[in-house]
């Protein structure tokens, strides 16, 4: 058997396993098609996040007003209506997104520089607890939304037994990766 490892984005990594030529991948948020299917591996969720040693204003408002958000694109984001009706909840607008990028390792690289307040996933975040907090909202609940999950999607026509042995492989490492 040969393994190729590709690393790209998710829908140029979709778009090779649905014309057949990549068996499998790991890719963000996608669910079963025609073509492939779907296994999730791991779920997680966006939140806010800011640098520990800013100096937190007293409302949500005022932070965001003073430091800005580091998010997703919202015009590549497969889920946009939800992100965007997301920030219009709290209270969000195009003015308040000074910086875009589909990497969540910049993203996170700007919160500790503490250029900006980002939008992560919250595992992500977790491994940082020490330099980052979760930025809450003015009643003090957790700014929430989104799943962010992993999933491995492969071929139709794969071999049942190649798919089972790459899933287990991969569950049996997400979950050292999670631990």
């Amino acid at each position: 058997m040969k393994i190729t490892l590709n690393i790209d984005r998710t829908q140029n990594l979709t778009g090779q396993v649905r014309e057949g030529s990549l068996d499998c991948a790991l890719v963000v948020n996608k669910g079963e098609s025609d073509s492939y299917f779907s296994d999730l591996l791991f779920e997680d969720h966006l939140s806010l996040f800011i640098s520990n040693s800013l100096r937190i204003e007293p409302t949500f408002v005022e932070n965001i007003d003073k430091y800005g958000v580091a998010g997703l694109p919202i015009i590549s984001d497969e889920n946009q209506v939800y992100y965007t009706s997301f920030l219009r909840q709290i209270g969000l607008h195009n003015k308040h997104i000074k910086f875009e990028s589909d990497s969540f390792d910049l993203i996170l690289d700007m919160v500790l520089k503490k250029q900006f307040i980002g939008v992560l996933p919250e595992h992500m975040a977790k491994k940082y607890s020490n330099d980052i907090i979760p930025l809450r909202s003015d009643e003090g609940n957790l700014l929430r939304f989104g799943k962010h999950t992993i999933n491995m999607i492969t071929r139709k026509n794969i071999e049942p037994q190649i798919r089972r042995s790459i899933l287990r492989h991969l569950e049996t490492f997400t979950q050292k990766f999670l631990n």
